[in-house]
This record gives structure tokens, sequence and C-alpha cells, in this order.
């Protein structure tokens, strides 16, 4: 690798730690992601990028921008989440991946060379939920983009791997209270709930292969000895592609209807917007894969499709080239989403690492923006899978 590249990551490395160390110690959830919005937009301006906040419709959002040459030419995003969850703070370690967007994005606006086109970095909030991806595609925040990087804290250095979609769905039954002595002279809203489990379960024997769905109680009630006349859950539901999606949704319409009408009770339920399935490109991750490995990491390779999670890219590999590359900050048997992850975010191993994937991005982007070549291959992968999932749709 050229020195100019480590040279310059190094210069950076305590600007961005910094900056991804203090949104890991303000922790803000969806939707509500200020101060890390101000973070790396104002790195970003101190830059030269010009900052538009608010894109897509979302207050927290931003897209940062810095033309090349005479800006005529390709456009790669790199996308940076700073949502917490709730309750657990960074144990996704979403600071990290704030850092190495704005780590990519001034990278190679630094060292892209004589090359035409557009350096962009996009903030996009509520990943963990609430869809903010989905939400700026909707807005038209894509549309000027033409290829999108991303990388992920994990447990493993990872390319290859895809992953499922998945939708939310809040559901809350409306009864009618009483004193529990007479439950004949209300409608109980939490035997709804109860009944819509217990339905649930005996569904899956005809839902699609590998579908999950989870749910909480969210409200049954405050007393014993009243009939609760409301209750509220809510319901995850993963699954291989969105098409499956829309077969389980139909099928769980069809067993609210029927709750519904053996309880009395009335059902009402908002679906969060989906997520798609997400379709790496394997031109793009072998890319950061070869970067990663010059930088001494060993890196596997995953199927594609397994029993993993979801996120709200998925829905901008449909929309164009795109990856959620894996970077390793913890050791193999620490999940993410838990206190361990947590305190694994905010590590010097973990920073350094962050500073890894951010070449590994910029060199990803700088390929994209100076090879033709390249970039015809990766826009070629694009348009097979498009094909591809095209015909799987019509098969589910």
């Amino acid at each position: 690798m050229e020195e100019k590249w480590t040279q310059t990551a190094k210069e950076l490395e305590g600007v961005l730690q910094e900056m991804s160390r203090t949104i890991h110690q303000n922790p803000e959830l969806g939707f509500e992601e200020h101060k890390a919005q101000a973070l790396c937009t104002d790195l970003l301006e101190k830059e030269g990028f010009s900052v538009e906040k608010g894109t897509g419709g979302i207050e927290t959002a931003f897209k940062a921008r810095f033309p090349l040459g005479n800006g005529q030419g390709p456009r790669v995003a790199f996308l940076a989440e700073y949502d917490c969850l709730p309750g657990l703070g960074h144990a996704c370690g979403h600071n990290l991946i704030a850092g190495a967007a704005v780590g990519a994005g001034i990278l190679l606006r630094r060292l892209a060379g004589d090359v035409n086109g557009e350096v962009v970095v996009m903030g996009t909030p509520a990943e963990e939920g609430g869809g903010g991806k989905v939400i700026m595609l909707e807005n038209g925040a894509f549309d000027d983009v033409g290829y999108a990087i991303m990388m992920h804290p994990s447990t493993e250095n990872l390319v290859g791997r895809g992953g499922r979609a998945t939708v939310k769905f809040d559901i809350a039954f409306h009864g009618k209270g009483c004193h529990s002595a007479g439950p004949e002279k209300g409608i109980n809203a939490l035997n709804a709930v109860i009944l819509l489990f217990n339905a649930i379960d005996n569904l899956r024997p005809l839902l699609p292969t590998d579908t999950n769905i989870n749910g909480v109680i969210l409200d049954g009630g405050k007393a014993c000895n009243v009939i609760p006349d409301y209750a509220h859950a809510q319901f995850s539901v993963r699954v291989r592609t969105q098409a499956e999606g829309e077969v389980v949704m139909e099928h769980l319409r069809r067993v609210i209807r029927g709750v519904e009408q053996l309880t009395g009770a009335r059902a009402e339920y908002v679906l969060e917007p989906g997520y798609a399935e997400r379709y790496p490109n394997d031109h793009i991750e072998r890319e950061i894969q070869k970067t990663l490995e010059e930088l001494g990491e060993e890196v596997e390779r995953a199927p594609l499709m397994g029993r993993y999670g979801s996120s709200d890219i998925g829905n901008v590999t449909l929309k164009m080239p795109a990856v959620h590359t894996y970077f390793k900050i913890a050791p193999k048997g620490v999940a993410s989403h838990t206190p361990e992850f947590e305190k694994a975010s905010d590590t010097p191993y973990a920073y350094e690492q962050m500073m890894k994937a951010a070449l590994a991005m910029a060199r990803a982007g700088s390929r994209i923006l100076s090879d033709g070549e390249f970039r015809s291959q990766v826009d070629e992968e694009f348009a097979q899978q498009v094909k591809a999932r095209e015909e799987a749709k019509k098969q589910a």
C-alpha cells in the first residue's frame, strides 16, 4: 500500500478517535442523534465538504459533498450510522461506523488524485429501529448517488455476508375493562395478545424457511383484579426476502382478524418501514478485503444467506452497488447488542480497527472513481443481482 494512505490515516487518527469516543459517551436514540450529527458535520466542514442537514426529510440526517475535478463523474457515498440501542448505548458500535465513514470520506477527498466525480458522506439515522435509510431512499436522498459503502463492527473481518429482510409491527388490542369478579362483562385485551402469540406459534409450519418471529408484550394491564381494556405488543419478523415477508404478513393479517373475531377485541397495528434483504457487491468487497489483508488482518468469507440479522442498508443494495462489510473489534463470543459489546466499541483496539476500516473503504472508493473497467464490473454484478432478484420474486 502506498505510504501516502497510511500516513494520512495516521494524521487523522486522533481527531477521528475523539469524535467516535464522544459519540460513544453521549448515546442518542434513533431520530434524536443531534450531537452525533454535529460532531460528524463539523469535522467534514473543516475539511471543505459542503454540508446539508435534514437530508431526506430526517432532521438528524446529513449529506456532505466534495466535488473532485469537474465534479462530473461517479458519486461514491460512505454511510455513517450513529444511533444507539435503548438501555444499552452503543452496543452495536455505531460510533465506530460514524468514525470510519467520516474518515473514509476525508481520506478519499485528500488522496483521490486527478479524477472527476464526487465524494459523499451521508449520515443515516435510526438504523436500530425506524429505518432511516428507507425513509431517505423514499424521499430521494440517494437519487444522485452511484455507489454506497459502509463497514460494521463485529467479532470477525467478514466479506460476502448478506442479510435477511425484516419488518417490525406494533399491535394494540382495544377491549372493555371491568372488575375481574365478573369477566363476562368485559372484553379482555390481554387475552387477545396472548391468543395472538399462540396463533403465531401454530403458524410456523406454514411459513417460509428461515422465518423468525419474535414478540414482546409492552403493556398487558395494570392490576390483576381488572380485566385489561388495552394491551400492546411488538413483533419483529425476519425472512430471507421482502417477497417472503409479504407472504408472512398476509398470514399474520389473517390471524389477527381471527383473534378479533374470537375475543371481540379490536386490533390496531402499525408497520415500521421494512428492511430489505442485503446483496453485497463482491467486487467492492474484494477491494476492501485486499486493503485489510495488507494491513495485517485476516478476512473470512461468509455465506451470502443464513440466520443473519437485518439492516436498512439492504434497501440501498436494491438501488445501487453497495456493501456492508464487517471489521473485527472484539473476540468471538462477544455478542452484539450486549453490555460487553458496548464496552468493546470504546477501546484502543476498536479505534485502531476503525482506522483500518476507513482506509479500506477509502481505497475501494478510489478504485471506483479512477478505474472505469473496474466500475463496469461492479455495475454488471449489480445488474445480474437485479435480474436474479426479479426471478426469485416471481417464484416466491
